[in-house]
């Protein structure tokens, strides 16, 4: 796990929220960044800011509090679980898991490798294929 990466910047341009963070840090999606606002880790003129279609007025200064994981921290954070004991219920059709933030549920653009339903698979818990 990298940690807390604190980031500040000042907008160059009045534009929306979500899109102005993705456009910084592409390699994270906006749906990333859209739960980072509701979780009031976004700051605009030192006011938190938990709206994602906020308009972000131009030269205003952001501060922004995020983990940053990579796919060798993701690795070695799911490497440690224990996926059976975060089991929450399951039967034929459904499955409930507990887990960690940090850990993409399904696969994205980015990695095909790094999310919960990979980790499962490779736990034995959900088949690695279906046919």
């Amino acid at each position: 796990m990298s940690g807390l990466i604190v980031v500040h910047y000042t907008a160059q341009k009045t534009e929306r929220l979500d899109k102005f963070l993705h456009q910084q840090f592409p390699r994270f999606s906006r749906r990333y960044f859209r739960q980072l606002i509701l979780q009031g880790s976004v700051y605009v003129d030192r006011k938190r800011v938990r709206k994602q279609s906020f308009l972000l007025p131009a030269g205003r200064p952001i501060k922004i509090r995020f983990y940053h994981f990579d796919g060798s921290s993701i690795d070695a954070l799911a490497g440690s679980i224990d996926w059976q004991a975060r089991v929450l219920y399951r039967d034929e059709y459904l499955l409930a898991i507990n887990k960690p933030a940090a850990i993409p549920t399904a696969p994205t653009r980015q990695s095909a490798v790094h999310n919960v339903y990979a980790y499962l698979q490779k736990a034995g818990i959900l088949p690695t294929s279906y046919f």
